[in-house]
């Protein structure tokens, strides 16, 4: 019995017995005093009114946005126990699948959302997103193929369907989709980030080179208007947290700044150890990124694996060649790299940072190539 059918099999157990039981998190005193008087507050509201599908959907929403993906998965499931047919709940559920690494039960959730909304186009370019993650390249494209022609120009759909087509080896058609994107958006680093990997697998490199310069230090900035939901509920040190790690991309000495600041505050907290890590390195501090993103595995090995996607093993080394990315740290991989948390954007994507990293893991049998070592 996988994940997502246990739980539901028991929230409609306990929505059924008259002592209501509200999942709550095995320790309250890691939340901010705010935040666990809000939570005091939506637990018993629901002991009163135990049968409203919204009040569930709403406190999973603000477990999740403050971590507690467990006991959001149990809250969102009572909602769809309740309530079947509501697109939203499913899409939060495979949100919160997603970062417990429950890599199916969060396809499945994120499929019935698009069916039960056929017209958001979200649930279909996440679930392209998350198709290639799982190498499954055709009904990827498929997927961001629908999410484009619900939303024409919506820029995730657009980069995703992008990647797609590069994972899948289709390189002239994401080319063509990245220079058009770019035609309206030529500040969209993201992009030229992509199309420089594009034209680096096309031979063309001297187009290459000039958009891996456009592009440095970007990442994708998925978003949309019910992940937007989620983040308005954060408060106190999430909300500190996800406004760092946002500033990644654009601000990196900021963001490690602020990511110096919280880790003084939650010294072993592993989210703003593999940002802070991610910072570092981004800023040229190799050591410090180097002895930071060890410390994050060694503190928390499994939540780190499991939202990084199959990380094995995380080293630094200085490239042994001049190029566009003379003077940058490449970080060698050993597994799938998949990208790390959610929160860290996709700095560190093995598809997208091809000059920069280097992953040895074996490649699927059949899958198209992704590029050579040099």
């Amino acid at each position: 019995m996988n994940h997502a059918v246990a739980i539901v099999i028991i929230a409609s157990l306990l929505v059924a017995c008259s002592d209501v039981y509200v999942p709550q998190p095995a320790d309250m005193k890691s939340f901010d005093a705010a935040i666990a008087m809000q939570v005091d507050s939506e637990v018993e509201a629901l002991r009163r009114d135990p049968h409203n599908a919204t009040r569930w959907r709403e406190l999973g929403m603000l477990y999740h946005a403050h971590d507690q993906f467990d006991v959001a998965t149990e809250c969102y499931a009572q909602s769809i126990v309740l309530a079947s047919d509501v697109a939203r709940t499913h899409y939060f559920l495979a949100l919160a699948e997603r970062r417990l690494g429950h890599t199916r039960d969060s396809i499945a959730a994120m499929r019935r959302a698009a069916e039960l909304d056929a017209t958001y186009a979200a649930a279909r370019w996440r679930l392209g997103l998350w198709l290639l993650e799982d190498g499954d390249f055709t009904a990827a494209l498929g997927a961001a193929e629908d999410a484009t022609a619900l939303a024409r120009g919506d820029r995730a759909a657009t980069l995703v369907l992008a990647r797609a087509n590069l994972q899948a080896g289709t390189l002239e058609a994401a080319s063509r989709i990245l220079e058009t994107h770019l035609e309206s958006r030529p500040d969209d680093r993201y992009a030229h980030f992509l199309l420089a990997g594009a034209y680096r697998r096309l031979g063309r490199s001297e187009e290459s080179r000039r958009h891996a310069v456009l592009g440095q230090a970007a990442e994708p900035g998925w978003s949309d208007p019910w992940s937007d939901e989620l983040q308005a509920k954060r408060a106190g040190f999430p909300a500190a947290l996800a406004t760092a790690t946002q500033l990644l991309g654009n601000d990196p000495g900021r963001a490690v700044e602020q990511l110096e600041r919280l880790r003084g505050e939650r010294p072993e907290n592993g989210t703003v150890l593999i940002n802070l890590g991610i910072g570092y390195r981004v800023i040229g501090r190799l050591d410090d990124s180097a002895d930071v993103l060890r410390d994050a595995l060694r503190l928390e090995p499994a939540a780190a694996a499991g939202h990084a996607g199959r990380v094995l093993r995380l080293d630094l080394r200085v490239p042994d060649r001049p190029g566009p990315f003379e003077g940058r740290a490449a970080l060698r991989l050993e597994g799938r790299l998949l990208g790390v948390l959610p929160l860290c954007g996709e700095v560190l994507r093995s598809d997208v940072l091809r000059g920069d990293v280097r992953p040895r893991s074996r490649r699927p049998t059949g899958s198209p190539g992704r590029g050579r070592p040099r």
